[in-house]
């Protein structure tokens, strides 16, 4: 390992750091250690003191006893018997004369740590104590301590902290809830909230409009945030927040006993990370205060990033990217790329590779990789990237469902290239990482992303959205996208959950992160992104039980951001969007089905998408656009809705109002039971208010046999709905309700949810098994629908007869069947709400495989609706259903 470098020997002084010379005194080297009961971290600093530059260096440190290291970073670390081999790695060997780099490590012992000695490996070792050796054997007793003072207390606590944090690292995470026993900490308060980093945030509670305009060192309202640096170093200071208007946007702060600075005048869309400050700080301990200013803003955590050495303190300590000289680069022609909402372009010069990655000019655009990791830890990502405007272009990356700001500034022209960086978390394994743009211009263009360590590409699917096919005889799926205001109420993510395991039962278009006016603002969509990870992770054992689940590279690009701001007020001029492009692109499409497009927030994207089309096209192209398309709106969450259906009388548009009641109890054993089934239960959250509130908007589609969801008055597990448009149904009491009031739309029948819980055992165990399904990959092992042939049909769509008033008809189901051979139970029953006649129907062999309809002598040129319901007798029972729609003559 050592040949051809430049060596190192090192000697401990007593002030604790050892100080080390090559052998042509080319080479100093300093090294601090910091340890616990448990545990050490080291630091050591390598400076070239010679006359000439130097390509490459090596250290070699000897412990006295096993040094039980667990990380390192910076350099090329190996460990034999008792010894730390250390050399560069390919970015810090280079060394001009009086130039210096560092390196560290950390690892456990056994409660008698000693510092190290540095040697090439030949030299004879020193003594690393100065002390004369009191023995071979040391009296375990009470021997006065060898160090020159005394020490009176055998296990000094240097910290009075009672849960020190052991270790450094690049980055200390602080949760501000967590210094609410501080003595200052008042008027500041605690709120829950399953949008904030660590379920809480800490705000001075609104009431008016307080101000705290000039800070004082004996304010109250105060919150400390102590930190330790190993050495001399710069410290970016990041404060996740959330600051609506101008009334709620600011907060004092300093450094230490300086002067205080105000950050004011910096609003956010929802919980922004804002980087605030940088300082240049001494070795040491410091202490940053935060200081009330005005009421109402939401403070949620504070970060500070070094750029060289460690920081500690009363925090979370994230640890250093893995060591190597490794690095993975990735342009678009190779394995790694995934996605561009955009084309790869050449039209700059400067590139690298086939050309760049130039996004759509819309917020929300992506650019998408994949690597797998060998280890679990923090990675250096780097973009190369060129941004010609005349400001940063903002974006966010998500990786694994964790996100972080990230900004490009300008290079000040398109063929100027820069770079910019942001250590991440990569799991060990597959990795996901999504660059998706926070501003209206798109992302700045992108040659290539490198990530430093043992990383590899993995080959993306190519993903085509293909063209329409026909559907199969008699088979019908319909399509679908959503909009959701995921991350607040975490019903959204349940409802997703349900959605992906039913996944093949769809195909779904589109899932768009957006508001609504319990979730008012978005900046990504790192929520959306955490549960189709889990989906990737069942997607193998998915595809086992079922056709046509969609491939989760597939998901992945249909993914996307809609609108950012709330209701009307994100529509308009220049406010075009990814969610609300994919909109657009689908109902344009050559498929002759409806694109059913569901509100679970509020459908200001939706809007946007309606916006464009009525402001690019003519009257003729936007009556074609509208007729393609079908809005279901769970409960009305923002006015965006109301000017849908008030400007666009024409659309079918469903608010659904009944949908709390069919569910599963909060805190019932029912979704405890899903939560423990693989990743998809592990994403699958407690119940806050009320269980999968917006499951109906994807339920009125699950069943073709049951119900054609055009013709809204059938029923099935979404719902029933009246034929006649209601005006101004209202919203949700969060929402402007009167505005735009002059608007029709179908709402519920009088059932209610009671057209829904009608099915409770099927769509309840349909869930169960489903889950199940995510978790075997044997087929066996899990239970399977029946299916329906009725009189030798065995279409999955609902069948219409015509009949003669008095006659009987005959219905065979003889040969239905089930896929694992399980028993089956049949039940004919007359669905008495949906029918035209309003009398009652005889059923003869109700319980059998054949059943005779008595049609009424009185029901001449009216409707009935007989309804089969299949169940096996398989764990758990699944149940399978055919609508008869008899068409009395």
């Amino acid at each position: 390992m050592f040949a051809n470098k430049p060596k190192v020997l090192c000697g401990l002084t007593l002030l604790g750091f050892i100080v080390c010379a090559n052998d042509a005194s080319a080479l100093s080297c300093s090294v601090t250690a910091d340890t616990w009961s448990s545990g050490y971290t080291a630091s050591v600093t390598v400076t070239n003191d010679g006359s000439s530059s130097l390509s490459s260096w090596e250290v070699m440190l000897n412990f006295s006893q096993a040094p039980n290291m667990t990380g390192s970073w910076n350099a090329i670390v190996s460990t034999s018997g008792n010894t730390i081999e250390a050399s560069n790695v390919s970015y810090n060997g280079n060394l001009g004369v009086g130039q210096s780099t560092s390196f560290g490590f950390q690892g456990t012992h056994n409660g008698n740590f000693q510092l190290p000695i540095c040697s090439t490996g030949t030299e004879p070792m020193p003594d690393p104590d100065p002390t004369p050796d009191p023995g071979p054997t040391p009296d375990p007793g009470p021997t006065p301590d060898p160090d020159p003072t005394p020490d009176p207390d055998p296990t000094p606590d240097p910290d009075p902290d009672p849960t020190p944090t052991p270790t450094g690292g690049r980055v200390l995470n602080v949760e501000l809830e967590l210094l609410s026993n501080q003595a200052k900490f008042s008027p500041f308060s605690v709120v829950n909230s399953s949008e904030a980093s660590g379920g809480k945030y800490v705000v001075w509670p609104k009431n008016g409009d307080q101000n705290n305009a000039s800070a004082s060192d004996s304010a109250s309202g105060q919150m400390e945030i102590k930190f330790t640096l190993s050495q001399a170093t710069t410290v970016s200071f990041e404060l996740v927040a959330n600051m609506p208007n101008a009334d709620d946007d600011s907060f004092h702060y300093r450094i230490d006993s300086g002067a205080w600075s105000t950050q004011n005048n910096m609003q956010t869309t929802g919980w922004e990370a804002l980087s605030i400050t940088s300082y240049t700080l001494a070795a040491g301990d410091h202490t940053l205060t935060l200081q009330r200013r005005e009421d109402g803003t939401q403070l949620d955590k504070i970060v500070l990033t070094v750029s060289e050495g460690e920081i500690s303190g009363n925090g979370t300590v994230v640890n250093p990217p893995l060591p190597s000289d490794d690095e993975l680069v990735i342009q678009e022609n190779e394995a790694g790329f995934c996605k561009v909402d955009g084309t790869v372009s050449t039209s700059n010069g400067g590139y690298t590779g086939s050309g760049f990655a130039d996004t759509d000019n819309t917020l929300g655009a992506r650019i998408v990789w994949r690597v797998n990791a060998q280890y679990a830890s923090s990675y250096m990502l780097e973009w190369r990237y060129a941004n010609g405007g005349s400001s940063n272009r903002r974006a966010t990356v998500t990786v694994n469902g964790d996100s972080q700001n990230v900004d490009f500034p300008t290079t000040g022209a398109w063929g100027s290239w820069g770079y910019v960086t942001k250590a991440v978390n990569l799991s060990a394994g597959e990795n996901e990482i999504v660059l998706q743009a926070n501003v209206s211009e798109g992302l700045s263009n992108i040659d290539s992303l490198t990530v430093q360590g043992e990383v590899s590409a993995v080959a993306c699917a190519t993903v085509v959205v293909p063209e329409p096919e026909p559907q199969p005889a008699g088979k019908v799926r319909w399509r679908i996208i959503n909009t959701t205001d995921i991350g607040g109420d975490p019903d959204d993510e349940q409802s997703l959950v349900r959605q992906l395991v039913m996944a093949n039962e769809y195909d779904i278009e589109g899932i768009i992160t957006t508001t609504g006016c319990w979730k008012k603002s978005q900046s990504n969509t790192a929520v959306v992104d955490k549960i189709l990870n889990a989906y990737r992770q069942a997607y193998p054992n998915l595809s086992k039980h079922a056709d046509n689940f969609p491939t989760p590279d597939y998901l992945d690009s249909i993914n996307v951001l809609g609108q950012t701001g709330y209701a009307m007020g994100g529509v308009g001029a220049g406010k075009d969007s990814a969610g609300s492009n994919l909109i657009i692109r689908a109902v344009d499409k050559d498929d002759p089905r409806p694109v059913w497009v569901t509100c679970w927030g509020g459908c200001n994207t939706i809007a946007q998408a309606l916006w464009r089309v009525k402001n690019d096209r003519s009257t003729a192209e936007l009556n074609k656009f509208v007729s393609k398309m079908r809005v279901f709106d769970i409960l009305g969450q923002g006015e965006a809705g109301n000017w849908i259906a008030q400007t666009f009388p024409n659309l079918l548009y469903i608010r659904a109002t009944a949908v709390y009641g069919w569910q599963q109890s909060k805190g019932s054993s029912y979704n405890a039971e899903i939560q423990t089934h693989g990743p998809l239960g592990a994403v699958y959250p407690d119940t806050k208010y009320a269980t999968e509130g917006d499951t109906p908007a994807f339920m009125h589609l699950a069943h073709p046999a049951l119900n054609d969801p055009d013709k809204v008055d059938q029923g099935g597990w979404g719902g029933r709905f009246n034929t006649t448009e209601s005006r101004n149904i209202a919203g949700m009491s969060c929402m402007n309700s009167g505005a735009y009031n002059n608007h029709y739309m179908t709402g519920n029948t009088s059932e209610g949810t009671r057209a829904i819980t009608k099915y409770k055992a099927g769509y309840d165990n349909d869930f169960l098994a489903r889950m199940d399904w995510a978790v075997n990959s044997n087929y066996s092992s899990a239970n399977h629908h029946p299916v329906i042939v009725i009189n030798n049909n065995s279409d999955e769509a609902v069948m219409y007869l015509n009949a003669s008033a008095g006659s009987s008809v005959s219905l065979n189901a003889s040969g239905s069947s089930d896929p694992d051979g399980d028993s089956l139970s049949y039940s004919w029953s007359y669905y008495s709400e949906p029918s035209s006649y309003s009398g009652s129907v005889s059923i003869a062999g109700a319980s059998s495989a054949n059943a005779t309809v008595q049609v009424p002598s009185g029901a001449s040129g009216k409707s009935i609706h007989i309804i089969l319901t299949l169940r096996d007798n398989g764990s758990p029972n699944l149940y399978t259903y055919r609508r008869v729609v008899l068409n009395v003559q």
